[in-house]
């Protein structure tokens, strides 16, 4: 793909994009401590939300109050 495709298709992504700080947070359900950045960029970024494969987030189905979705469940929730 040429740089500046690349560089275009970057744009548009940091145009919908939010820096955040996050939070630290301690997550005592987690299976897999490295999760615990995902859960703290979502609690500071007041998500709704988070969209994932990994199955040791997916467990926890929701956390304080952020619905934890495959993505085909998410899309599914507007079909």
């Amino acid at each position: 793909m040429p740089y500046d495709k690349i560089e275009g298709i970057v744009r548009d992504i940091l145009s919908y994009s939010q820096l955040i700080i996050p939070r630290q947070v301690t997550v005592k359900k987690l299976r897999d401590f490295k999760d615990a950045k995902v859960i703290a960029c979502a609690l500071s970024a007041k998500t709704d939300y988070i969209i994932t494969g990994d199955k040791d987030l997916l467990v926890l189905k929701k956390y304080q109050g952020i619905r934890i979705l495959t993505p085909k469940a998410f899309l599914d929730l507007f079909k």
